[in-house]
């Protein structure tokens, strides 16, 4: 339905709604010729009982009204977006996502699904606004109207798997891991993504391997590989392979995280160097840990 139609629909409504109420109204309050002045007062008393239910049956109707037709048209909403078209408001929820102004992004995305209701990325749109409001069950049911339009996104899919992975639902989340590495197979950040929640569950040979995996990915930058060693070298710590963990943390050093900040994995470090009995060795790195922790 388009907006002359709904408006058409609003109005055929709101004038149906008056005749309603005038025909109330004149049951109430007409003066019918009654036989008698008890029959009358009966009446009378029969009328004023339906008096409350009257009322609460119209603000049903209005409230309905409102619902259905009044504010998904933006009759009361912000006046920047009136008259925009689906893509100008796409380009404005981009815009408020930016700016962390998810309640606004939200309801932008509604007017954008309110004039074409198979518009894709407000879905997308939608659902992003709706994680970071930390409504996981609404974003999931938001990916999923998206994918049902454009099934083979390879991004959606992990963001799917981010929402399924905070409501705990982890068996769909590497589902949709998966179905985001087989549409992508060279992306280490769908890896990346399903390494941590195996790791997570205590799944620590296929975490280890899925990491792996991540590190062989063609594009992979200096902080996802820090973080892929750090991971495994945990995971090995993990399986007590103290060695092959120490291996593997030496090697996430080598790469300098996005904040610069390699306290964790000076911490790792610490704990195995301990574990292998290497404690003079141990206490420098934790040391190195508590230098960075006065500087920050």
């Amino acid at each position: 339905m388009n907006t002359f139609e709904s408006i058409a629909s609003l109005v055929t409504l709101i004038g149906g709604l008056f005749t309603l109420i005038i025909s109330i109204y004149k049951f109430l309050t007409g003066r019918e010729h009654l036989k008698d002045a008890k029959k009358k007062d009966i009446e009378v008393k029969k009328r004023s009982y339906l008096i409350p239910f009257a009322i609460i049956i119209i603000s049903i109707i209005v409230v309905v009204i409102i619902s259905l037709f009044v504010l998904p048209l933006g009759f009361f909403s912000d006046p920047s977006t009136a008259g925009l078209s689906p893509d100008k408001l796409s380009e404005k929820a981009d815009e408020l996502l930016a700016q962390e102004q998810y309640t606004k992004a939200l309801e932008t995305c509604d007017k954008i699904l309110a004039i074409d209701n198979k518009y894709a990325d407000a879905y997308f749109q939608k659902a992003i606004a709706l994680h970071k409001l930390n409504r996981f069950k609404e974003a999931e049911d938001a990916y999923k109207a998206y994918l049902d339009i454009n099934p083979n996104n390879d991004i959606v899919w992990q963001k799917l798997g981010n929402s399924y992975n905070r409501m705990h639902e982890w068996d769909e989340a590497i589902n949709c891991y998966d179905k985001a590495i087989q549409l992508s197979p060279t992306v280490s950040e769908y890896y990346v993504s399903k390494g941590w929640l195996l790791k997570y569950m205590s799944k620590y040979d296929e975490s280890i391997k899925t990491m792996e995996q991540a590190l062989d990915c063609p594009h992979i930058d200096d902080d996802q590989s820090y973080k892929c060693y750090l991971a495994i070298a945990e995971d090995y710590y993990a399986l007590q392979n103290y060695d092959k963990g120490l291996d593997k943390i030496n090697k996430a050093l080598k790469y300098e995280p996005k904040n610069g900040d390699k306290s964790d994995a000076y911490n790792v470090k610490s704990q195995i160097l301990r574990k292998l009995g290497r404690d003079k060795e141990a206490d420098e790195y934790q040391q190195k840990v508590k230098d960075l922790a006065k500087d920050n």
